[in-house]
């Protein structure tokens, strides 16, 4: 989940800026940093707990990499081919609908009704989106290029 918010913020925030190549650069670093960063939460969560094997404790490593680096890069392809506005509102509405696609499945895990569950995961990422817009609004309002 955090993946996906943090790219959003990342879009919506530097849009502010009106300079696409380096939104790009910013949220694929951004992206892989994420990645990085929840593989190795991963690994360390699962390391010391002592009722997985080392194939397993790797397997989810490399497994929370790769799922954080795909559902990032997922938000950030629209800038590839659109112009800055609309790929940056099409990477928020790609984002709500990943977030509510995993809010439905988590439900469906927990047994939970899945609208209360979709509608909580959707609300998060919008609240984000919007306070990175504005900030990035103030920010670029504050910062001479």
């Amino acid at each position: 989940m955090d993946g996906i918010i943090t790219t959003i913020g990342v879009v919506l925030g530097m849009s502010a800026f009106g300079n696409q190549p380096t939104l790009i650069i910013a949220a694929m670093a951004a992206a892989l940093a994420n990645s990085i960063a929840n593989a190795a939460g991963v690994h360390v969560g699962t390391e010391s707990s002592r009722m997985f094997s080392q194939d397993h404790v790797m397997l989810s490593t490399a497994y929370a990499f790769l799922s954080t680096l795909v559902v990032s890069i997922t938000v950030i392809i629209p800038h590839f081919f659109l112009p800055l506005i609309q790929a940056t509102w099409l990477s928020v509405a790609v984002g709500a609908v990943i977030l509510g696609a995993m809010g439905f499945f988590v439900a469906r895990y927990r047994n939970r009704t899945p609208w209360k569950i979709i509608l909580e995961y959707v609300a998060i990422g919008l609240i984000v989106s919007l306070v990175t817009y504005l900030g990035g609004q103030v920010f670029a309002m504050a910062v001479v290029i």
